[in-house]
């Protein structure tokens, strides 16, 4: 694999920095705002990372000086012989994120719509067959609900709580509560008390803004009541010993609280539930897994009601109720297969004994 970590804003070529600086400046009185002001935070990283990489990838590999204008080194040509540099032991969905980055990047510095064929040019990597199969890493989500549960229910009585079985009780809260609604990364993590996650006398139910989701459309549900029980635990007894400072106005609501005291990342999130879920069920099930998990689940067991994936999920569309369907159909098959498999030899051994 090519390896090729982004370079970092700090380290691009004087001109690019200056140039991105003015395309992200916000509206402000008469200013007109430049042509990245109204990305959002993690529109932003992806161009970054995107143009980083390219950066990377040319003065390793281009004979172009980086103190051209970023649209002078940029045609159809290079940008294809990166692409196809860069998908070297990669997922073609890591291309096109890259491309995507890119192409918004080098669209806002240079202030031009005649790069389209960025955007085609990432559609074909993104439809380029997965490396790893997803049908391979799909856990029940009822499984994922039960460790999640046994996790917690080791770690509620020592007494007193320790900072192990404190962060086990964190860790077993997150994957029961992925479990049972497996929102996105970025919503999970976005989780803070009163605000997004409120107590009521029913209960706790989660309010997501359009603002803060990626399809735009608003978001709320209310966790399910068996859950209760063990986030008043969490609230009122476990977080605040998570907590380094004992000062209310430190405490910014966030839910997840890291063991330095402060909140958890995304990142720090992900590789919580990851390596828990490796360590339970020998396969990595990162938090966007557990969607997949869920629709599948759904279509497997109650393959009726497989629209339900839509609200659960909360998606505004059916496509992804009919990619889970078809991905439980293609795990229906695969165990009837293993079933008339092992029937098969079981009955020739009969004959050959």
């Amino acid at each position: 694999m090519l390896k090729l970590s982004p370079l970092p804003v700090a380290e691009w070529p004087e001109l690019d920095q200056q140039l991105w600086t003015k395309a992200r400046r916000k509206a402000h009185k008469l200013d007109d705002p430049g042509w990245a002001g109204e990305l959002r935070p993690a529109s932003i990283v992806i161009a970054e990372t995107g143009y980083g990489v390219w950066l990377r990838w040319l003065a390793s590999s281009a004979p172009l000086s980086l103190e051209d204008r970023p649209g002078a080194r940029f045609s159809k040509a290079l940008v294809a012989e990166f692409a196809e540099a860069f998908l070297d032991g990669r997922a073609g969905n890591t291309v096109s994120q890259a491309l995507r980055g890119l192409h918004r990047a080098v669209r806002a510095m240079e202030e031009r719509h005649d790069l389209r064929w960025v955007d085609r040019l990432a559609r074909h990597y993104a439809a380029m067959p997965k490396v790893k199969k997803k049908q391979t890493r799909v856990v029940p989500v009822s499984e994922l609900y039960r460790f999640g549960l046994d996790l917690m229910e080791r770690n509620a009585t020592d007494r007193p709580l320790t900072p192990f079985a404190a962060y086990k009780f964190r860790d077993g809260l997150m994957i029961g509560l992925l479990a049972a609604h497996p929102d996105r990364l970025r919503n999970f993590h976005d989780l803070r008390l009163g605000a997004t996650l409120i107590r009521d006398k029913s209960g706790y139910r989660v309010t997501h803004q359009s603002s803060e989701m990626k399809d735009h459309q608003d978001r709320a549900y209310s966790v399910m009541d068996s859950l209760t029980t063990w986030l008043d635990h969490y609230v009122d007894v476990v977080r605040p010993a998570l907590l380094k400072s004992t000062r209310p106005e430190d405490d910014t609501g966030h839910l997840w609280i890291s063991q330095h005291g402060t909140p958890m990342k995304p990142g720090s999130i992900s590789t919580r539930v990851s390596k828990l879920t490796k360590a339970e069920f020998g396969r990595t099930i990162p938090p966007h897994m557990f969607r997949d998990c869920a629709a599948t689940s759904i279509a497997l067991e109650d393959p009726e009601h497989v629209w339900i994936t839509m609200p659960v999920l909360g998606h505004a569309g059916p496509s992804m109720a009919e990619r889970a369907y078809n991905q439980a159909c293609q795990l229906s098959a695969s165990k009837r297969f293993s079933r008339g498999l092992a029937g098969l030899r079981h009955r020739l051994k009969r004959r050959l004994d």
